[in-house]
């Protein structure tokens, strides 16, 4: 008790020093990887998060600020908002936006479409993430929110990482991530996973919100790790519902063992979804990585068309 209380006094001073329109109204959680607390403004009473860092992350200060402003560039409804880096000589942090949520592991077990609609949101958030060159590489159901509405939102970007450039703050061969949410990739070779390693992750939470449990578990490491490289993927409980079993080929994709044969984007994820629940579609989003397999061959037709439209008015002139 006296740490905790010890370290919320630092905190306030810290806020006092650099962002003295900052109150501290509680702790929200504390963990391994630092203290997030519940902050207000007092000139226009905005909440916000502002999360704190142990000193033991100091030789990670570097990689954590670059991940930070990498992802402060990122707006949209379905990521936390990073907001402001600060940092004194002993201690360093940053506040995001304020979003009162539980993990999505609340969902689990729940009804298929209500698990869809929230991964959907999931996909959206990704999306925005993977249009701006950026990999999430600890997606696991801690780091996705939702709120009694229903809304979704991506957070904990501390081990991102930026394709679009070539330094990567993490030592090579060592890997960083959550285990049991992790690609086969991930495992094995960490620095050279690409977008469709965070779709490997996503097929693992959205696994464990249909059946409640992680695909690949074991006792050690190892176990762990060799299942993630080439265990089968355990079957669904039996069940006469269809949709579930549309649904476990679409996890199956999402999880196969070479990121080549997964969904080549998160856009072909999400026509695989709103083919199963057609009412859940929205309008397309601008953030499409790339064009999907779909719209190539909409667009290959279309010029085909095109020229054979232009053929016949030159035929019929001459």
């Amino acid at each position: 008790m006296e740490k905790t209380s010890e370290t919320v006094k630092r905190t306030k001073m810290l806020l006092s020093k650099i962002l003295p329109e900052w109150d501290l109204i509680e702790e929200i959680n504390s963990g391994s990887f630092g203290t997030i607390y519940k902050i207000k403004n007092k000139n226009t009473n905005e909440f916000a998060a502002l999360k704190v860092l142990p000193s033991q992350f100091n030789p990670q200060k570097e990689m954590i600020k670059s991940n930070f402003l990498c992802v402060s560039k990122i707006h949209h409804p379905n990521c936390i908002e990073m907001k402001q880096w600060l940092e004194t000589e002993d201690e360093f942090g940053f506040i995001m936006e304020y979003f009162p949520a539980h993990p999505i592991s609340i969902l689990k077990k729940k009804s298929v479409k209500t698990v869809v609609k929230a991964i959907l949101q999931v996909c959206d958030g990704l999306e925005a993430l993977h249009s701006n060159k950026i990999v999430h590489r600890d997606l696991k159901p801690s780091n996705i929110l939702i709120n009694s509405a229903g809304a979704v939102k991506i957070g904990d970007f501390d081990l991102v990482k930026d394709v679009s450039k070539e330094k990567d703050f993490l030592k090579k061969g060592i890997f960083w991530g959550t285990l049991k949410y992790s690609s086969p990739e991930q495992c094995q070779n960490p620095e050279k996973l690409d977008f469709r390693s965070d779709l490997y992750s996503l097929g693992i939470v959205f696994f464990e919100l249909i059946t409640g449990k992680v695909p690949f578990d074991g006792n050690s490491w190892q176990e762990i790790v060799e299942k993630h490289v080439s265990a089968v993927l355990p079957d669904f409980p039996v069940t006469k519902e269809k949709t579930v079993s549309q649904i476990y080929q679409i996890i199956s994709k999402l999880l196969r063992k070479k990121p080549a044969d997964r969904y080549r984007n998160i856009y072909d994820l999400k026509l695989a979804l709103w083919a199963v629940f057609p009412d859940l579609k929205e309008p397309p989003k601008t953030t499409k990585t790339e064009k999907s397999e779909l719209e190539l061959k909409e667009e290959v037709a279309g010029n085909v068309q095109k020229l054979f439209e232009s053929y016949i008015r030159k035929a019929e002139k001459s």
